[in-house]
């Protein structure tokens, strides 16, 4: 055990824990035949003598009082639960350990880990659902963000043209700032996204748009959407926020589910257009690294977004984030979670695990690959920020 570091925390450091629990193989374990050793045994329920404790010795080292020494000649930690050692008069003998053992070397002191508590001595489905718990929970926390804001914000949501473009579709169709779209071609219009939905790919083509004045009076305009010079999408020329109303707890948890399912989908959908280099913009305009995350945060916090409180904002990206790195750590590549979806099909297939020393080394690869990945997102990030 290292100098200076409490015994309490030595023996329940996570950190060490997890390490410890990650072993995968008895050669990865510290005590390997001719390791001198001292053993603490206790009786048990049976009358047998149980080991409870194993300390590693260097020379010179005293043996604790109550202690039995000696070098071991085999030790089997993960399965039988055995260990047999020679004493300094040469008699060999063996004793079971006990399945919550304290193991003590120069370093740390740690519980042994049986194969059945490991990870890797889990039957496949289980490994499967313990990947996939950490996403989950990430979805889980995008919805309660959501719910949270549905109702703090309002739990109706109608959308609102705030600003009407001069020169614009638009304009010239007749819609005013405050009036409330509520279909376009007999098309329902509940969220901002239905706006471009439903005009995509109806450039120069006449559209109606249903919309409610601020004094209640519902009329039918004539629109022709015109494309953007930039993506050659159909544009209508208008900014839009939501117009909120009511505050129905059960509703807003609803809206959380909803909402969160559409984030995922949405995701999923711009992951694929950007492999595909369909996506709007281009790569560069749809992919954001820690400085671009920073940058929007920063702004959020600040302004807010599209007409909603800077607090309120912020829950929205919460909310997308969680949602981004539980899809991210689904993907089946490596260095992610996912990635063990991948060695678990190889183990399913095979009728035996992948290697650890091979995982190692595809996990490293796919490590390298995802941070070269990442310096050129940083570096896009901050020629954004620049120009």
């Amino acid at each position: 055990m290292a100098a200076g570091r409490d015994p309490l925390f030595a023996a329940y450091d996570p950190v060490r824990w997890l390490q410890r629990h990650g072993r995968q193989t008895p050669e990865e374990l510290p005590i390997k035949p001719g390791t001198s050793v001292a053993i603490r045994k206790e009786t048990v329920a049976d009358g047998k003598e149980t080991v409870v404790a194993i300390r590693t010795l260097q020379p010179g080292d005293p043996v604790p009082q109550g202690w039995e020494a000696g070098s071991v000649e085999s030790a089997d930690l993960l399965d039988d639960l055995q260990i047999t050692l020679r004493d300094p008069q040469g008699q060999r003998k063996s004793y079971p350990v006990s399945r919550s053992c304290e193991l003590f070397d120069q370093r740390e002191q740690i519980q042994i880990a049986p194969r059945d508590r490991l990870f890797w001595g889990k039957p496949i489905w289980v490994r499967a659902v313990t990947v996939v718990a950490g996403p989950l929970m990430n979805f889980l926390l995008a919805a309660l963000l959501l719910a949270v804001f549905s109702g703090i914000q309002g739990t109706t949501t109608i959308p609102q043209v705030e600003q009407v473009l001069p020169n614009s579709a638009a304009q010239q169709a007749g819609l005013q700032p405050g009036d409330r779209i509520l279909a376009i071609d007999a098309q329902p219009v509940h969220r901002l996204e239905d706006i471009s939905r439903l005009v995509e790919g109806k450039a120069g083509t006449s559209v109606s748009i249903r919309v409610e004045r601020a004094d209640g009076h519902q009329l039918t305009l004539q629109a022709v959407p015109r494309p953007d010079p930039k993506s050659g999408r159909a544009m209508l020329g208008v900014t839009t926020h939501y117009l909120y109303s009511g505050h129905n707890p059960i509703l807003a948890l609803w809206q959380g589910v909803r909402q969160t399912g559409e984030m995922i989908t949405g995701t999923v959908v711009g992951l694929v257009q950007l492999i595909q280099g369909t996506a709007p913009g281009g790569v560069s305009a749809n992919l954001s690294g820690p400085v671009g995350i920073f940058s929007i945060v920063g702004s959020a916090s600040h302004e807010g977004l599209a007409g909603i409180s800077p607090a309120l904002s912020l829950l929205l990206l919460s909310a997308l984030i969680n949602v981004s790195v539980g899809l991210l750590n689904l993907v089946p590549f490596p260095a992610l979670d996912g990635s063990q979806f991948l060695f678990l099909a190889v183990e399913l297939v095979r009728g035996k695990p992948v290697p650890p020393e091979r995982q190692g080394m595809v996990q490293f690869i796919g490590f390298a690959i995802l941070m070269a990945f990442m310096v050129v997102v940083t570096y896009s990030d901050v020629l954004k920020l620049v120009q």
